[in-house]
């Protein structure tokens, strides 16, 4: 499979990956803008073209805690019909360090996906766990 991606300004870095096998491509911050006090919006400078039947998740790299940044959605869902800039937007902490044009920051995973009928009915199959939520299965 390729992935389609089309640069969206000048001197943007193209995706990457450290080894081969890495699940996550690495993405490049292109501009930074301040969004609020405590937010940073990144903008990656790419566009992709995720295959249909694909999902694109924007994650943060292992080393974003570096940063003490966290993205604002917890992961970014970049359906296949998307074709605008890639972008984060991330809650920072006050004397957080930012990333700068050229750094690495996210990364983009492609998953397949299964997009079922939704079906509205009276009665769920009973299950084991029933209702159990938060902490159900205790210490088994």
């Amino acid at each position: 499979m390729k992935l389609k991606i089309k640069k969206v300004r000048e001197g943007v870095i193209t995706p990457t990956r450290a080894y081969e096998g890495d699940a996550g491509l690495d993405l490049y911050v292109s501009k930074v803008d301040m969004a609020a006090p405590d937010m940073v919006k990144y903008f990656l400078g790419v566009a992709v073209e995720i295959p249909t039947g694909y999902v694109g998740v924007l994650c943060s790299r292992s080393s974003t805690f570096k940063k003490r940044h966290t993205l604002t959605n917890g992961v970014g869902i970049i359906d296949s019909g998307y074709r605008g800039e890639l972008m984060a937007v991330c809650q920072v902490e006050l004397g957080s360090l930012f990333y700068k044009p050229g750094e690495k920051a996210f990364q983009l995973i492609l998953v397949p996906f299964i997009a079922p009928e939704v079906e509205e009915v009276e009665k769920l199959a009973d299950s084991e766990r029933g209702e159990g939520g938060y902490g159900s299965s205790g210490n088994k």
